[in-house]
């Protein structure tokens, strides 16, 4: 589970390693930001299906 939803971050934000580097603060909190959400949307996804 959590390997696939890293695969999905980095086809979500293709970023540069010089970039990275730079805005490694930026890009850590949007990084936490996607993750919660897929999380969300995950879970939300599970829990319609058992119903």
């Amino acid at each position: 589970m959590s390997i696939s939803i890293k695969m999905l971050a980095r086809l979500a934000y293709p970023v540069p390693l010089k970039e990275k580097q730079s805005q490694s603060g930026f890009e850590a909190t949007r990084y936490r930001i996607f993750l919660k959400y897929m999380i969300i949307i995950l879970v939300s996804n599970t829990i319609l299906e058992t119903e």
